[in-house]
């Protein structure tokens, strides 16, 4: 994982998108922006464009008996993710200041 979530060049964004039961965290190491540790848990119903996005950033997935998609969370460090290369895409994204002001 790229340094300690508590460093002051990591920043934390805590993500519930609101087009599926999904939570993530996501580490953005501000010196080296295209390593980001992201963890998810729960799925949710992706478009096959979403399957590929993540895909191409060697994150593997699983799908569920129901049918929701899935990470696994070892395989998901050093993917990039929307939050950084999408900032736009992240409009239900907590900053990194309601963040910290929730801990």
């Amino acid at each position: 994982m790229a340094g300690n979530a508590a460093s002051a060049d990591l920043l934390k964004f805590t993500c519930e998108p609101e087009f599926g039961d999904v939570y993530q965290e996501v580490f953005l190491d501000t010196d080296a922006p295209e390593t980001v540790t992201l963890k998810l848990r729960g799925g949710y119903d992706m478009t096959e464009d979403e399957r590929t996005h993540v895909m191409k950033r060697g994150v593997r997935g699983y799908q569920y008996f129901d049918g929701t998609y899935g990470f696994d969370v070892d395989d998901i460090l050093n993917a990039v993710v929307w939050t950084h290369e999408y900032p736009d895409e992240a409009t239900t994204c907590a900053t990194p200041e309601d963040v910290a002001a929730i801990e």
